[in-house]
């Protein structure tokens, strides 16, 4: 069973595509069915990275409250020296990308699809 997956990773948005025997099935935030946001907190307390809708959501409250930095656009920092301080070391802005694919992925397991491995990637 072939299984082909590609990823456009967008500076405001994200979404993928899972191509199985020619049909093909949109990724992105499984509860909406919209394009995942490419956004990423990271707690400055423990450098714990979380991302999508939810975050998306709540963005300025977590921005006001100041225990998070609040990443929106990833991709300007990509290929930069560009790091965020937490508590345990520094984030780097590949961490952050790898967290926006990690969301995507995971919504591949809310719809009980086979695991991603690879993915062609587009930015």
């Amino acid at each position: 069973m072939k299984i082909s997956y590609g990823i456009d990773f967008g500076t405001t948005n994200s979404a993928g595509i899972m191509v199985q025997h020619g049909h093909q099935v949109k990724l992105g935030d499984a509860s909406s069915g919209r394009p995942l946001p490419s956004i990423v907190a990271i707690d400055k307390a423990t450098g714990q990275l979380s991302g999508g809708r939810a975050v998306w959501e709540t963005r300025e409250q977590r921005i006001a409250s100041g225990r998070e930095h609040v990443v929106t656009s990833v991709k300007r920092y990509l290929g930069t020296s560009m790091t965020w301080a937490t508590g345990v070391g520094q984030v780097n802005p590949e961490q952050v990308a790898s967290e926006v694919i990690r969301q995507l992925a995971a919504q591949l397991t809310a719809r009980r699809a086979p695991e991603m491995r690879k993915a062609a990637l587009t930015m």
